[in-house]
């Protein structure tokens, strides 16, 4: 029998939790879910704690990239190996709350294109903090993204770029209408975003989304594994992708663009970029701190008086640290000099 859920795990390295994540997802399965596995040539014992799993739930099926093919690529091949009606995008070190697995099957019968659920974010070991702000609303709610009204309403309800389908774990899509789109490898792989451009790609052809605000899974805090090649470039992943993404798709004057723009803002307020180029300046980091001067031109691009004030606010936060280490090497050059 076709299942009608696949739960689509991309993986790397991440051994140690996904033991629990399977866990979490095996103890409520029924014989209408798979699990998939997609491996990006992990080198702890991932394939190990899979197959021992294997053993106890045939329908886990498991694959691993004979070399490493970036996130993107396991994202997409994850999905491609799923054979369900609608796959659930899911971390492989994030946990799935009970009754989460019979609460879909019974939403996806309503037969919305994407359905985007609420998490709880945790600590690293797991404990809850709080909601996950995603839409300004406490209540599941269904959205024409094909309608210009009805996506204009919900690009202004968004809070956090979850709204955009930046979190995997939030994002369950007919594979249908996944498959049917192709998107442009140039732009996007090794964006860290192609299954944001996925489901963007889907609004020409009509999109419907279900937003069901209820929290199905919990989120693994720090633990992000976009962190590899430093914050700084955490960062520029985050802003030069989703401009990219909005002046894409939509076009750089559009309202879609402007709110993407505004929830990107939202998650990187400038008080923690000027924490982050003050952490550069005391490491020494002159590449970091390059980067980041390019990434506030296009963190406050907008001409509005506001987002001036913004940028001026930070080139003066610039200034003033030079005029402090100046004057601390002032003060320890005339300190020593009395000696």
């Amino acid at each position: 029998m076709k299942p009608k859920l696949s739960i689509c795990i991309p993986t790397y390295n991440r051994a140690n939790c996904l033991r629990e994540t399977i866990e979490s997802i095996i103890t409520q399965a029924t014989e209408e879910v798979e699990i998939v596995i997609s491996d990006n040539a992990s080198s702890d014992n991932t394939e190990e704690v899979v197959e021992q799993y294997r053993r106890i739930y045939p329908t886990i099926s498991y694959y691993r990239h004979p070399e490493n093919v970036g996130a993107d690529r396991n994202y997409l091949k994850v999905v491609e190996l799923a054979t369900g009606e609608y796959c659930w995008l899911f971390g492989s070190d994030d946990i799935m709350k009970e009754h989460a697995i019979t609460k879909m099957l019974s939403e996806i019968k309503s037969g919305a294109d994407v359905y985007l659920c609420g998490l709880t974010l945790c600590t690293l070991d797991m404990t809850p903090i709080e909601t996950h702000r995603v839409l300004k609303i406490n209540l599941d709610k269904v959205f024409n993204l094909g309608n210009e009204e009805e996506r204009r309403s919900y690009f202004e309800l968004a809070e956090t770029t979850t709204a955009f389908f930046s979190f995997l774990g939030s994002l369950i899509v007919r594979k249908q209408q996944w498959d049917a789109v192709t998107i442009d490898e140039g732009l996007f792989i090794g964006s860290l975003w192609s299954h944001v451009a996925k489901i963007f790609g889907m609004l020409p052809k009509g999109l419907v989304l279900k937003y069901l605000h209820e929290p199905l899974l919990n989120k693994r805090g720090d633990n992000d594994s976009f962190v590899d090649k430093g914050v700084v470039n955490r960062y520029k992943v985050q802003i030069d992708g989703y401009h990219q993404m909005g002046n894409y798709f939509f076009g750089p004057n559009s309202f879609e663009s402007f709110h993407i723009r505004r929830v990107v803002r939202n998650e990187l307020p400038l008080y923690n970029i000027m924490q982050l180029k003050q952490q550069c300046m005391k490491d020494g980091n002159r590449e970091g701190i390059a980067q980041l001067s390019k990434l506030v031109s296009t963190h406050f691009s907008n001409s509005t008086f506001k987002y001036k004030v913004c940028k001026l606010i930070y080139d003066l936060a610039i200034f003033q640290w030079m005029i402090d280490s100046y004057l601390y090497l002032y003060t320890k050059i005339k300190n020593r000099s009395r000696y």
